[in-house]
């Protein structure tokens, strides 16, 4: 049996990972242990309601100081800084340098697999209705403000590694959007937002100027996690190691809108008077992994919704 080490365990991935490893469907890929590195973990521990549990260790380190790490067989590194809440640069300086710092401390090591997240972003602004495909050019100078800063961030850390870990070891995920009831909310996310919006009793409010040219797509966390464990697990060397992960069915900001309205009963707002038709097509290709791993999704979004609403419905009672 294999231990997994997650570098960073307080966010979206990290919690959804937690998530599954509780529900034991982690154990087909023979992870019988799961450490957590996170600033948080006393947190984590309340949020998933864990007093003693010899399978899951938490450890409340701060990367950025840690002068060593724990052994592992696996180790997705998820640590870093939620965009929505940059504030400048800089950060991103910080951020990359600490992944300089996690792949010199784990290279040297020769029975390891280490999963890098990074993100969709990469590609930049796609204003044609095309599928980003992982050999799309790397175009972040479209994107404006902190986004830019941090899609230049993650191409920097990506081709470090890539320069600097054995291939055979490394995996590069580009992380696109997702669904599930561990989604941050108010933090700048479509779904996020709309939730938060519900869960407020308030109206859902599309805050684009283009909602029916904004196209995204969401892959449940359930999935996102599935996606995520064969690559690192069942890793199938090919002549390039990195892989997009999303869901490859498009929606539109206004039908995703349309549909959280629908199964919660609370109306829209926007701006009647809009009349942008710039389109914004942020969804993957994911025909590589499909091709390499034979998975594809198996929560349909719609369910994935109607589960948020169900959590939220649950936390009321509460």
């Amino acid at each position: 049996m294999k231990t997994l080490l997650i570098l960073g365990g307080s966010g979206f991935v990290g919690k959804s990972i937690i998530n599954s490893f509780l529900e034991n469907r982690l154990i087909k890929f023979k992870i019988d242990k799961l450490i957590i590195l996170s600033r948080n973990t006393n947190y984590l521990k309340r949020e998933f309601k864990i007093k003693v549990n010899k399978k899951i260790i938490f450890k409340n380190i701060d990367l950025f100081n840690a002068k060593k790490l724990p052994d592992c067989n696996y180790i997705i590194h998820a640590a870093e800084k939620n965009l929505a809440s940059a504030t400048n640069k800089k950060i991103f300086s910080k951020y990359f340098n600490l992944t300089k710092k996690i792949c010199n401390y784990f290279k040297k090591y020769e029975k390891i697999k280490f999963l890098y997240l990074s993100s969709g972003a990469v590609y930049g602004k796609n204003d044609i209705k095309q599928k980003l495909k992982e050999t799309a050019p790397l175009n972040y100078n479209n994107l404006t403000g902190i986004k830019r800063e941090y899609a230049k961030y993650k191409v920097k850390s990506e081709r470090y590694l890539k320069n600097n870990f054995d291939k055979n070891k490394l995996i590069i995920a580009r992380l696109f959007s997702f669904t599930g009831q561990h989604l941050a909310k108010n933090k700048n996310y479509a779904v996020g937002n709309f939730f938060d919006d519900v869960e407020k009793s308030r109206k859902i409010k599309i805050k684009s100027t283009n909602p029916n040219y904004i196209y995204r797509s969401y892959l449940d966390s359930e999935d996102l996690v599935e996606f995520l464990m064969q690559l690192i697990v069942k890793r199938n060397i090919t002549n390039n190691n990195i892989f997009n992960i999303g869901s490859d069915k498009a929606i539109s900001i206004m039908q995703l809108a349309k549909k959280i309205s629908k199964i919660s009963n609370i109306s829209i707002s926007y701006n009647k008077k809009s009349t942008s038709k710039l389109i914004d097509y942020y969804v993957p290709n994911i025909d590589k992994i499909k091709k390499n791993y034979q998975i594809k999704e198996t929560i349909k979004l719609e369910n994935s919704l109607f589960k948020i609403l169900k959590s939220i419905k649950k936390n009321r009672v509460n």
